[in-house]
């Protein structure tokens, strides 16, 4: 899971291929913020893979940016909403996990969708 933007940028696959591969779904109710915190401050490399993914033009979720005063915000793409952080790794844990979180839901909306589709 929190390798998943450096294989994006590595693989030749998509997010949903890798989200899959990550099995989140299954853990995603033990998967907490502190324990995504305390792994990225242990792979502080970590950090620098989630802000190039956000510079990928072929992403659209949530975007980290990392501001000259040492504050890290994160939003939406085109929504006013932003978090602000003075904790990289927490900064980061928040990405990942709203990322995640994101595609599941845009999961259950593209499978909803595609029910009613069947049901016509």
């Amino acid at each position: 899971m929190c390798n998943f933007a450096g294989d994006y940028t590595r693989k030749n696959k998509s997010p949903n291929q890798l989200y899959e591969e990550s099995g989140y779904l299954a853990f995603r109710m033990v998967i907490t913020l502190e324990k995504l915190r305390q792994y990225v401050a242990d792979h502080p490399t970590l950090v620098v893979e989630w802000l190039c993914y956000c510079d990928d033009p072929r992403t659209d979720m949530w975007v980290m940016r990392e501001k000259d005063s040492g504050w890290y915000t994160i939003g939406r793409r085109n929504v006013d909403q932003k978090y602000r952080f003075d904790d990289a790794a927490l900064a980061c844990a928040a990405y990942i996990k709203l990322t995640f979180d994101w595609i599941e839901e845009a999961n259950q909306i593209t499978t909803a969708q595609r029910a009613s589709c069947v049901a016509d």
